[in-house]
């Protein structure tokens, strides 16, 4: 067994890409631990273990492999990680309050989207996903007349960020329709547009 992990570890889950294993321990605190897979032998190597909220139950690996998400029960939060795809390595994107005490979660096989699901309370909370920073939002649209249909099928960018509007159609390239640009942002003084 990988070292120091039998006693508490509630789950393991391997990233799409088969490089990294995470155990989730779940004490209170509880902790998120990585492991390097060796391709040929499967031997695990142990990384930086980091603490997590109380009590998490379960994670969910983001079909990019960028992001995991713990569902920390006690806390009544979702916390979701960015993942080093080079190194496998662990940072804090976001963390989200839920609706009940979180147990189980999954993200759609878009990847657009987490689940928290309660078993005490039988909830189910649905949380968007952004593509570049895994952050999570209950995607309900912030401008008055916007159905929440339009809302939930966008993908909202950062101005003048070449880079993002790239790896975004590098992501979702097969589900973009269309971009619409706004041509002189309104409502951050004038920042004109990058050619």
């Amino acid at each position: 067994a990988p070292p120091g992990v039998a006693a508490s570890a509630v789950s393991v889950h391997i990233g799409p890409s088969g490089r990294y294993a995470y155990t989730v321990r779940g004490t209170a605190p509880g902790s998120l631990q990585p492991y390097a897979i060796d391709a040929l032998t499967g031997a695990l190597t142990a990384m930086t273990e980091i603490a997590v909220g109380n009590a998490p139950r379960a994670a969910a690996i983001h079909p990019s492999a960028r992001f995991i998400s713990i569902p920390c029960n006690a806390d009544v939060t979702v916390e979701t990680y960015a993942i080093d795809v080079a190194t496998g390595e662990l940072t804090l994107a976001d963390i989200v309050a839920t609706s009940a005490a979180p147990t189980h979660l999954t993200v759609t096989a878009s990847g657009s989207h987490v689940l928290a699901f309660s078993a005490a309370s039988g909830t189910l909370d649905t949380f968007a996903v952004d593509a570049l920073s895994g952050a999570l939002t209950l995607g309900v649209p912030t401008s008055p007349g916007v159905p929440a249909d339009f809302a939930k099928h966008t993908l909202t960018l950062p101005y003048n960020d070449a880079e993002a509007l790239a790896e975004c159609f590098r992501a979702h390239g097969e589900r973009i329709a269309g971009v619409i640009v706004e041509p002189i942002a309104g409502n951050m003084n004038c920042i004109p547009p990058l050619p």
